[in-house]
C-alpha cells in the first residue's frame, strides 16, 4: 500500500495562527461549537463488524480505525491524520492515520497498517491530533480542541456511533457524508 504523503505540520491544538487541518472545510476560528451526527450500524453491518474481528484475526478498534482511515480518504481525500485513540483495554494514545481510499487495499492490509500505527503510538498527551477516537468509553461529550471526534460503542446487538464536529470548522453534509462512507469502508475492510 502505498503511504499518501499530504500530511498536516505540526501544531499546538492551542496555538490559532498554525496551519489547519488539511481535512477540515473551513480555518479554525475564534469560537468552538460541538454539533453531533448520530448513526447506528446494525444487522448486517454490526454482523461485518463483529465477524471481521474473527476473520482477520483483529481487535474492534484496529478494525474501526481502518475504516475509518478509509472514510476520511474517500470524504475528503487521501492525507496523515493524529488521532488520539482511547480504547475500553487500553491506555490512551496517539497515533499517525493513513487515511487511503484506493479500493483495491485489503482489509487484512489496512488493518496491519493500523495494527502498526497503534504499535508505534505514542502518549496522548502530545499536542495537535486531529481526530479524538473513543471505543467503548464514556457518554459524554467530548472536551478539547479536536476538530472531529468519533465515539463508537456496542449497544444490543449494534454499533452506536456518534460523530462530534466543531461545527465552524465543518459542514454538517461533510460529516453526514463521512458517516456513510464509514459504514462502507467498514464492509470494505471487514470484506477481507
Amino acid at each position: 500500500m502505498a503511504t499518501p504523503t499530504l500530511a498536516r505540520p505540526a501544531a499546538s491544538s492551542t496555538d490559532r495562527s498554525a496551519p489547519d487541518s488539511w481535512f477540515t472545510d473551513y480555518p479554525a476560528g475564534g469560537r468552538r461549537e460541538l454539533a453531533c451526527v448520530p448513526a447506528r450500524l446494525d444487522g448486517d453491518l454490526f454482523d461485518e463488524f463483529v465477524g471481521g474481528q474473527t476473520q482477520l484475526s483483529a481487535g474492534a478498534e484496529e478494525i474501526l480505525l481502518a475504516a475509518l482511515g478509509k472514510a476520511v480518504a474517500r470524504t475528503l481525500g487521501s492525507g496523515l491524520l493524529r488521532v488520539d485513540v482511547a480504547a475500553m483495554d487500553a491506555a490512551p494514545a496517539q497515533i499517525v492515520l493513513v487515511c487511503d481510499g484506493h479500493r483495491g487495499v485489503p482489509g487484512a492490509e489496512a488493518v496491519a497498517a493500523t495494527r502498526h500505527a497503534l504499535a508505534a503510538a505514542t502518549d496522548s498527551g502530545v499536542a495537535g491530533a486531529d481526530i479524538a477516537f473513543r471505543y467503548g468509553s464514556g457518554d459524554a461529550a467530548p472536551a478539547g480542541e479536536h476538530a472531529l471526534s468519533l465515539r463508537l460503542r456496542d449497544s444490543a446487538g449494534a454499533l452506536a456511533v456518534e460523530w462530534w464536529y466543531d461545527a465552524p470548522r465543518f459542514d454538517r453534509s461533510t460529516i453526514e457524508e463521512l458517516s456513510d462512507q464509514f459504514a462502507l469502508a467498514l464492509i470494505d475492510v471487514t470484506s477481507g
